[in-house]
């Protein structure tokens, strides 16, 4: 389930979001694993991705409705 809402340059906010969340969640996820020299997956890095996305989402919703407000 990809959302997608334009804004007035085109741009997909949504979906640029949620990968940026995606990104931003594996790169924590392996500087903290680099840094406690072990990788463990289990539950709880699964809801922190998920979470990671979640925010990333309803920030680009805030976002785009601060945009169009401002228009």
């Amino acid at each position: 389930m990809i959302l997608c809402i334009k804004k007035t340059n085109g741009d997909k906010l949504i979906v640029k979001s949620f990968f940026s969340g995606l990104l931003y969640a594996i790169l924590s996820l392996i500087v903290f694993a680099i840094l406690n020299k072990g990788f463990s997956f289990n539950l709880t890095i699964l809801y922190d991705i998920l979470f990671a996305l979640i925010v990333s989402i309803i920030a680009s919703i805030i976002i785009n409705l601060l945009h169009k407000k401002n228009l």
